[in-house]
């Protein structure tokens, strides 16, 4: 088999290698993309949870406000009392919502190191297609020189070698 013939099969062999590295970095984007918008559905999704969360604490912290205010009012307990256990009760809800929002702020540390995770692997797979592209270039020239694909077997003291001399 020729040498022009071993060239031009490198060759399409380059160009099959470029277009699927080029499909691979496509894919990958779509990758990141996708899980880019996973992670911040996830984020909405515990903003909901935390404010809703958040509701339910107040409104328990009320309910048992008003059952102390009228269990107070029939046992005719003192105004102190009241006062200490209303303040017991909204200091607890207080402590609740504390937690809900560190909750959430890690929630959304989280995220944001998935997504950190997310561009790092879309960065490698592209650099992995890169890496296959090169490979195929570096295949046509091993070709071309017959293997020898060297400075030394390429050039002569005089320069360049002809295509025989290779």
């Amino acid at each position: 088999m020729g040498i022009e013939v071993a060239v031009a099969l490198s060759f399409a062999s380059f160009v099959k290698g470029h277009l699927e590295g080029q499909e691979q970095q496509q894919q990958s984007r779509e990758i990141a993309k996708a899980r880019k918008f996973s992670e911040q559905a996830k984020a909405r999704q515990a903003n909901v949870e935390s404010q809703r969360a958040r509701v339910a604490v107040a409104r328990e912290a009320r309910i048992k406000r008003a059952q102390l205010l009228a269990s107070s009012g029939a046992e005719g307990k003192g105004s102190s009392g009241i006062a200490g256990a209303s303040g017991s009760i909204q200091s607890q809800a207080a402590s609740n919502i504390g937690f809900i929002n560190e909750t959430e702020y890690f929630s959304k540390m989280s995220t944001q190191a998935n997504q950190r995770i997310a561009d790092a692997t879309q960065a490698i797979g592209e650099s992995q297609a890169r890496t296959k592209q090169f490979d195929a270039v570096a295949g046509v020239a091993n070709k071309a020189f017959g293997g020898k694909a060297s400075l030394t077997s390429i050039f002569n003291k005089e320069g360049v070698k002809k295509a025989g001399e290779i």
